[in-house]
């Protein structure tokens, strides 16, 4: 969910009680919800506030800014995060809390991309070698086979002119 700035706590707060909302009448057990331009805002508050675990990468006060909400349901554990220093990705690797039964890790990565076409293909490249070297240290050290990877967020692609904020001419490869 692409929120354009949750830095006013009454906003973060009226957004993420909507997904609880919408969790209790699903009937759903492991709830995480993907945050994208979350802008700066204070995670503790808001967990706090909502029964949550929150884990942010901040942009600034205007701009960037990635979250990932976890609900306090059955226990999801993150054994490793990657985080972005300017906000612009959250790598975790997550397992359920089940003493004496390991179970292979959920890598979850959550992108808020730029929106520049050569900043994008540099960014994907940095995101691309942290997945690869979280699912390496998780093989290694917790002797995990493979884990299933979930990636998501605002990947800012452009597939037409008329959805280019920039206004500037996207060449055929660009598109695709």
């Amino acid at each position: 969910l692409n929120c354009r700035g949750l830095s006013d706590q009454a906003k973060a707060k009226n957004t993420i009680k909507a997904f609880q909302n919408l969790y209790k009448r699903s009937k759903v057990t492991h709830n995480i919800t993907l945050l994208q331009e979350t802008h700066l805002f204070n995670e503790s508050f808001l967990a706090k506030t909502l029964d949550c675990q929150i884990i942010a990468a901040h942009g600034n006060r205007q701009s960037r800014g990635v979250a990932v909400v976890l609900s306090n349901g059955p226990r999801i554990i993150p054994n490793s995060i990657r985080k972005d220093p300017d906000g612009r990705y959250i790598i975790l690797a997550l397992s359920e809390y089940n003493p004496g039964k390991p179970k292979s890790p959920l890598v979850i990565t959550n992108i808020y991309a730029p929106n520049d076409h050569k900043s994008s293909m540099e960014f994907f490249k940095t995101v691309a070698e942290e997945i690869d070297d979280l699912c390496f240290e998780l093989a290694v050290t917790d002797a995990y086979e493979q884990p299933e990877l979930v990636i998501a967020g605002d990947f800012n692609f452009v597939s037409t002119g008329s959805e280019n904020s920039l206004n500037r001419q996207i060449t055929p490869t660009e598109a695709a």
